[in-house]
């Protein structure tokens, strides 16, 4: 597209406009006017450049909101855009000196200094999240985020588990933090900090029989690390009188053994539940974090649909993630952007079972949602050839076939109702020109 050139300056038209919005920060007009001319030339880079020289103009005249408008939305272009991570980051960083509080620049900082493998700057982005929030719960997982950084990133595991004994203070209720402080306090020898946290996470259970395995785990400390067994003795008589047996029956370290099968039952309970969770890589969590905003506070759909769909690529095997995208797909109607992600899995994944599962919902979306019943039938037949006897995507198929004319038999089908295997019989009439060709 040929760009208008002022001959007497040689500006073209977006140079004028941008030199005249920087004079006139406040005109939406000559916003609207940068953001259209630089849209219809290409120049994309200069149009958000601008409008960050005119957000930190308008935080200097007392505009707050215009300029967070201006600076975020300079962001996005360079995010989005441009792929510019490093301009993009600069930007939320500047909405945070106007707003510091800023929820969706400190959400999206966070990822992009994780992209960036700022760690550091991260960090001090969590500690920024910390000190705005009134929510314990989100508080120590801040903390635990900002522990797993120090341990994994930045090789701390002092600084980490200073960080894991906080969210213990924090949320004295939770029992996945016990796997984290274990290893972290076997690490670097903080044994006796270990037995403080977890004689905290025993105040903190309502469950007598949880509370009786807690203090099974603190009386393993002060038999092996700690050496003092008559504090073991005292743990094991406090597991003993919450499990609801006599604590007197233990009198020496010899009579524990007679009460080993309800110690070993003691001793599961904990299993599951102190199980730690960080299944997920941590960006996937920054990306899901960050669409909860969109979705919950700025009512985005579309755009939090957009982040879940590029954290399942480091993710695909995600089922939980996997629901999400239906469900945000759903939502905004961009049903069409939801089955190439599921394509994508299928294509991917190792996992038969994960590609049965993301081609049984795929049938749903091609038959149900988008009117495309060519792609409905190719991915119940896809299911068949790995899976002949699958009878669910029989029962589709069949149904598919059905609505699209003519009656269901083996050749339509393409499965033998004697021997459940694939046939490869040509399909009569109308319907065979919607199976698809291999």
């Amino acid at each position: 597209m040929s760009v208008l050139v002022y001959p007497d300056l040689g500006l073209s038209r977006l140079d004028e406009e941008i030199a005249g919005l920087i004079d006139d920060p406040a005109s939406e007009d000559l916003a609207a006017a940068v953001r259209r001319s630089a849209r219809q030339s290409g120049d994309l880079a200069r149009y958000a450049a601008a409008f960050v020289v005119r957000g930190q103009a308008l935080a200097g005249s007392d505009r707050k909101r215009q300029a967070v408008d201006s600076l975020l939305e300079a962001a996005l272009v360079f995010e989005e855009e441009l792929d510019d991570p490093e301009a993009a980051a600069d930007a939320y960083a500047k909405v945070l000196e106007v707003e510091p509080g800023h929820r969706r620049a400190l959400f999206s900082l966070s990822l992009l200094h994780h992209d960036l493998s700022r760690f550091e700057d991260l960090i001090d982005v969590y500690r920024r999240r910390l000190q705005k929030s009134l929510d314990d719960g989100e508080r120590a997982t801040l903390r635990l985020y900002i522990a797993e950084l120090y341990s994994e990133r930045l090789g701390d595991h002092g600084a980490a588990f200073q960080e894991i004994m906080a969210a213990v203070r924090l949320a004295p209720q939770n029992l996945r933090i016990i796997s984290r402080l274990e290893d972290l306090g076997e690490r670097i020898g903080c044994y006796s900090e270990v037995a403080i946290a977890i004689g905290d996470l025993i105040l903190g259970q309502d469950d007598a029989r949880v509370r009786a395995a807690l203090s099974l785990r603190l009386a393993e400390l002060y038999l092996g690390p700690l050496a003092d067994p008559e504090r073991a003795l005292a743990c094991l008589r406090a597991a003993i009188a919450d499990d609801g047996g006599d604590p007197a029956s233990i009198a020496n370290l010899e009579d524990v053994f007679r009460e080993r099968s309800r110690f070993d039952e003691l001793s599961s309970i904990l299993s599951d539940s102190a199980r730690d969770r960080r299944v997920r890589p941590h960006r996937v969590r920054l990306e899901r974090d960050l669409a909860r905003l969109y979705e919950y506070e700025l009512n985005d759909p579309q755009r939090a649909l957009s982040l879940l769909i590029k954290a399942i690529r480091y993710s695909p095997q995600d089922r939980e993630l996997l629901d999400e995208i239906m469900r945000l797909g759903l939502r905004s109607g961009a049903m069409e952007l939801v089955a190439e992600t599921y394509e994508w899995v299928v294509s991917e994944s190792p996992n038969t079972l994960l590609r049965t599962y993301m081609r049984l919902k795929l049938g749903n979306i091609y038959s149900h949602r988008l009117n495309r019943p060519t792609d409905a039938i190719r991915v119940h037949q896809e299911i068949l050839r790995e899976d002949p006897m699958h009878q669910e995507a029989r029962r589709r198929l069949t149904n598919l076939y059905d609505h699209v004319g003519g009656a269901p038999d083996a050749s339509k089908t393409g499965v033998s109702s004697t021997t459940g295997s694939l046939t490869s019989g040509p399909l009569p009439g109308s319907v065979a020109s919607l199976v698809p060709k291999e």
